[in-house]
């Protein structure tokens, strides 16, 4: 049988405690010292002390316990002002807390031996429901849960910041319109060097409906209809509205993209709707998104200052 010696219990629950709490501090971006971090950590470890306790009740251990616990944790380490504050803290302490334990149990159950003897598994010659952990393996598995955790932490933070820059817009051309989706983007600096008028990115498949069949087939043959725009055989009404605007990509990478002037561009984010004037609409030939979550990007031109400062 197992024994279980206080001490390493308690030591093993520290550190543990403390790599959440710091974790918990990283995703809160809050300036929280290591002290007030240690302290936390300690009041945690301590707790675990009752479970050797021969007169701890169960009302000592039950969740009610565990949850009133974990809140004056959060309020020792994170010291909140506001109600709003401390639930924040909150769910990004047991966030953290998830992450880790995780971790610490994946590594555990990867690396530890394991048989199944009449009928029950059995891991480093004890039961799966009984205390068996390997401490160096506890130890190994913090910084893979904050590899793990910092990068699920920024996938999620880049999800959010997306979803918020994403509108609805509406263009109008002639006698049609069509809806799509489109990426916000403050650092779009993208205009006509002629005109100087900003320009908006769409893919051509989004406004197919309103380009006409010569450039339809040259954007489905893959063309780059730009080389030799004055040979091409483009409909008389489309050769007064094309635009040629040249960009830069990433890596210096330089090209050409089609463009017209819409008649009309509304863009709309839940009860703010604003129209774009003097706004130019370029024709990509490749998909914008991986996972065409939008099919435009969007200068800032699109919206006021006052929606920018918000």
């Amino acid at each position: 049988m197992k024994v279980l010696y206080a001490d390493e219990v308690w030591l093993l629950n520290f550190i543990m405690d403390a790599a959440i709490l710091r974790i918990a501090v990283w995703m809160a971006k809050s300036r929280v010292s290591w002290r007030r971090i240690l302290a936390g950590a300690l009041l945690g470890a301590c707790y675990a002390l009752l479970l050797f306790v021969p007169g701890a009740t169960e009302e000592t251990v039950s969740w009610f316990a565990k949850l009133l616990f974990s809140c004056v944790i959060v309020v020792i380490t994170f010291a909140p002002k506001q109600p709003l504050d401390f639930i924040r803290c909150f769910g990004l302490f047991y966030l953290a807390s998830f992450v880790v334990g995780g971790t610490a149990y994946a590594v555990n159950a990867f690396f530890a031996q394991s048989a199944v003897l009449g009928g029950m598994v059995v891991v480093s010659e004890g039961a799966v429901w009984s205390l068996n952990i390997r401490y160096f393996l506890i130890l190994l598995s913090l910084p893979l849960a904050y590899i793990v955790g910092k990068s699920a932490w920024f996938r999620i933070r880049r999800f959010q910041q997306r979803q918020a820059n994403l509108w609805k817009v509406i263009i109008h051309l002639d006698d049609k319109q069509v809806e799509l989706i489109g990426l916000l983007d403050t650092g779009n600096g993208l205009t006509d060097p002629v005109s100087g008028s900003p320009v908006a990115v769409v893919e051509w498949q989004a406004i197919e409906e309103f380009l006409p069949d010569s450039l339809l087939a040259a954007y489905r043959e893959k063309r780059d209809i730009t080389l030799n725009l004055g040979q091409q055989a483009i409909e008389e009404e489309w050769q007064a509205r094309l635009r040629i605007i040249p960009y830069r990509g990433v890596g210096g990478k330089v090209g050409m993209l089609l463009a017209f002037r819409p008649a009309r561009l509304l863009v709309s984010q839940g009860a703010i709707q604003e129209e774009a004037k003097n706004i130019l609409v370029a024709v990509n030939p490749l998909p914008l998104s991986n996972d065409h979550a939008y099919q435009a990007i969007l200068p800032p031109a699109c919206v006021s200052t006052t929606v920018l400062a918000s």
